[in-house]
């Protein structure tokens, strides 16, 4: 992968100069050694209404695994899954080939991201260039008698499994937590496959921290190296909810 900075904000009353960090995908590698590495797929405005959306962009942020060799069902996996019983849903993975051009699931999967996406809208240009990437391997699909629940759009390789973007009937939310259970479906298929690590995405703020609750063997990328002290990422959460005065490595420095 070719590492490369893209400079942002800067505050010299703090002497913090920040810079994004990117990964480009090159052709010996591998999705796993991208994700091992703290970065996820990038799929930003700028990037897809550019002329490079040949180009396999990467970001490194805060992201959130399951270690499967850690896994196991807890009880909130099992309440998710007693609730979702009576509806007998069947799950089915097919590579995303088998999805282009399929109008029915485009249309699906506009709605919810009209009626649910925040802050990033998923419009018709948007998902192409989602759909194209290279990084999007396979989707699994959720059904219930001739109903579709829901579809998921992931990254699968040899050993891991990104869980990148999940759509589902709204309708269902007040029969059965129908998005954990997306997630803990396709976490439990890795475990079946033998896979060591399922990515769930980015964890900023407390909002997202349902995924490190509802999951054991929960790791996060701290800029380093991947966490399994889930008490930091929780604190680090609920600072990011509030003010931050400064960068974290000068809130440890002691005051001179």
């Amino acid at each position: 992968m070719k590492i490369f900075y893209s400079e942002y904000l800067k505050n010299y009353s703090s002497y913090t100069f920040s810079y994004a960090v990117y990964a480009l995908f090159e052709k010996n590698d591998s999705l796993t050694d991208l994700y091992n590495a703290g970065f996820l797929p990038y799929a930003g405005k700028s990037e897809y209404e550019s002329n490079k959306t040949q180009k396999e962009i990467y970001y490194l942020c805060r992201s959130l695994r399951v270690n499967i060799n850690k896994y196991s069902l807890n009880s909130e996996n099992r309440r998710i899954e007693k609730k979702a019983e009576p509806f007998n849903i069947k799950m089915k993975i097919l590579p995303k080939s088998e999805y282009l051009g399929d109008s029915h699931f485009n249309d699906f999967c506009q709605r919810y991201a009209d009626e649910r996406f925040k802050g990033g809208h998923m419009n018709k240009q948007r998902w192409n260039y989602v759909l194209n990437r290279n990084c999007g391997t396979h989707v699994f699909s959720f059904h219930s008698a001739d109903q579709v629940l829901g579809y998921v759009l992931a990254g699968i390789d040899e050993s891991s499994v990104h869980y990148w973007f999940s759509f589902f009937d709204t309708n269902y939310l007040n029969q059965f937590p129908i998005g954990k259970y997306l997630m803990l479906s396709v976490i439990n298929w890795a475990e079946e496959k033998s896979k060591n690590y399922v990515y769930l995405g980015t964890c900023y703020g407390t909002n997202s921290l349902y995924k490190a609750r509802d999951f054991k063997g929960t790791e996060f990328f701290d800029g380093a190296r991947w966490n399994d002290d889930i008490s930091i990422l929780k604190s680090w959460c609920k600072q990011e909810d509030e003010d931050m005065e400064s960068d974290r490595y000068k809130s440890l420095i002691p005051p001179s």
